[in-house]
């Protein structure tokens, strides 16, 4: 995701005729401070540590921030369309049937996944609103923060499941899986062959971001376009 986005930037400074240089956020502030002074304008791709970020906000030159937001730094933002995103992905999963959604993520990780949650909420409230008999379930299951026990963690809770709702003490497995990203879904998509769950014949998965690794998964995602060149670009 995040190399599409910088091949956008790159893109449009070469059409300028810009020079540029890439900085990584592990970069010791003594470094930052140096490298902001010379520089024309400053582009954040991303997250950045806050401390960073007041660095290079006072460094004098325009600051922009691309896919992420700091509500009390003076920058400008560009950010891409998370919540239709997320929206567009929860009526195609209802249009195709889907009646209880899951919705996995974490808020805490990037202002996108709160944005794609809220857009996946509002679809299934106007869904509700044009079709008040369906009875759609949405649920939300939030990952933790170490990254390595998510799998472990979505397995236990797929386990929790049952299949085929025989089993009067455990709920109904959901029809379909909206996840905050592709990335979190190419993760744990491994998960439901463990747990003897077909896809997408038993549920529906579906992603954000259209990283490339999407077409070679097994079974292929289904995943929403960004226009990451784009976001880049801007």
């Amino acid at each position: 995701y995040w190399l599409r986005v910088l091949d956008g930037v790159r893109a449009a400074c070469r059409e300028r005729g810009w020079t540029w240089e890439e900085w990584s956020d592990d970069l010791p502030r003594e470094a930052l401070r140096t490298a902001s002074g010379r520089c024309s304008g400053i582009l954040v791709v991303g997250s950045a540590p806050r401390d960073h970020l007041l660095l290079l906000n006072g460094a004098g030159v325009p600051l922009v921030l691309a896919d992420h937001e700091e509500p009390l730094l003076p920058a400008d933002v560009v950010l891409n369309a998370n919540m239709a995103a997320a929206a567009v992905a929860t009526r195609r999963l209802l249009a195709q049937g889907a009646s209880s959604i899951v919705f996995v993520g974490r808020d805490g990780f990037s202002v996108s996944f709160r944005e794609r949650w809220l857009g996946c909420r509002l679809a299934a409230e106007e869904w509700k609103k044009t079709d008040p008999a369906s009875a759609i379930r949405l649920h939300k299951w939030t990952m933790p923060p170490n990254a390595a026990a998510w799998p472990a963690h979505f397995g236990r809770k797929l386990a929790a499941f049952v299949a085929d709702g025989e089993d009067a003490g455990r709920e109904r497995l959901p029809d379909a899986f909206l996840f905050a990203n592709d990335r979190l879904a190419l993760d744990l998509l491994p998960e439901f062959g463990t747990n003897g769950i077909e896809v997408p014949g038993r549920c529906r998965v579906i992603g954000i971001d259209n990283i490339n690794a999407s077409a070679s998964a097994s079974p292929p995602l289904t995943t929403v376009d960004l226009a990451k060149e784009a976001l880049g670009r801007g």
